[in-house]
């Protein structure tokens, strides 16, 4: 059942921009939310992180908390957590490293809002 879910998380997950030039960047849902994850690239090293987070009609949502989950399951690598800094609207942004080496990582986004948690996951294949 769990190797279905991934399956679905990772098929959920869309290629927004790839151009030459912009930063990539990646869209995916939970019950509540959507979320859009833009990377400066996805590489070792520190990372710039922006988080976007709306309802599911599209309006902005002011989170409690927005943090950041790197994992390789393979090699039961975690990173410490980063945690987003509100810039409104609901914009996010976080700096930190997120990809301690090559391979199959997952970036799980959490998003609390009032008493309720949702998770959105984001899975990278790190290759420089």
């Amino acid at each position: 059942m769990r190797k279905l879910l991934a399956l679905v998380l990772a098929a959920s997950v869309l290629l927004v921009a790839c151009g030459e030039g912009a930063a990539p960047s990646w869209r995916a849902a939970s019950a509540s939310y959507q979320v859009q994850l833009t990377l400066d690239a996805v590489a070792q090293g520190s990372r710039q992180i922006q988080i976007d987070v709306s309802d599911r009609s599209g309006r902005p949502v002011e989170a409690a908390a927005i943090t950041i989950a790197p994992t390789m399951s393979a090699m039961g690598h975690t990173q410490p957590e980063l945690t987003a800094v509100a810039q409104g609207s609901g914009s996010y942004t976080a700096s930190g490293e997120l990809f301690s080496m090559l391979g199959a990582w997952e970036l799980a986004v959490v998003v609390r809002y009032g008493d309720g948690v949702e998770t959105v996951s984001f899975p990278f294949d790190v290759n420089r």
